[in-house]
């Protein structure tokens, strides 16, 4: 079986098909329902329910102080994009808890994790997220099971960003 883990894509869909071929006396087992597929679902060290904290920025201009300020603490879900990725599955939102236009401008956050766990933010909207050191260095805590993004977006840290702690809680 290690063999077999070892060839599996993460791209790709997997699943393992089972039919019940003789039953007991007192078993019935329609026709219909004799046979069954389950899908095994690839998920990285870093999928999982997170606890998001951070700060959020945004400057139209002027600044816009209802979506400025604290965000959280609330649940994130990280999926598996890659071997060292995770992508939001919902919205990141502006403090006062509305969704940033994310799906059409931004697109959803990802984390990939290089093997010195500093962090790339990145997203596959127009106006993408990307790394903003000049707030910090984006890193992944192996300990603690933690990221810490600093990102900005659509003009720069002048107009838009975010400073986000988020804390692994659970699996996916």
């Amino acid at each position: 079986l290690p063999n077999v883990l070892g060839a599996l894509t993460l791209g790709n869909r997997y699943g393992l098909g089972f039919t019940i071929k003789t039953v007991d006396a007192d078993g019935r087992i329609s026709a219909l329902q004799k046979s069954a597929v389950v899908e095994i679902g690839l998920k990285n060290i870093y999928d999982g329910v997170y606890i998001l904290k951070g700060y959020i920025y945004r400057n139209v201009p002027p600044v816009d102080v209802t979506s400025t300020g604290v965000v959280g603490p609330k649940q994130i879900l990280l999926e598996t994009t890659g071997v060292n990725s995770v992508r939001y599955i919902n919205t990141h939102g502006w403090a006062n808890t509305a969704s940033i236009g994310i799906a059409a401008s931004v697109g959803f956050p990802t984390y990939t994790v290089n093997p010195d766990n500093t962090v790339i933010v990145t997203s596959d909207g127009p106006n993408g997220i990307v790394n903003e050191p000049t707030i910090g260095n984006s890193r992944y805590d192996p300990g603690t099971k933690t990221f810490y993004a600093y990102a900005s977006w659509s003009g720069g840290p002048s107009f838009r960003y975010m400073s986000d702690t988020l804390v692994y809680l659970r699996p996916r």
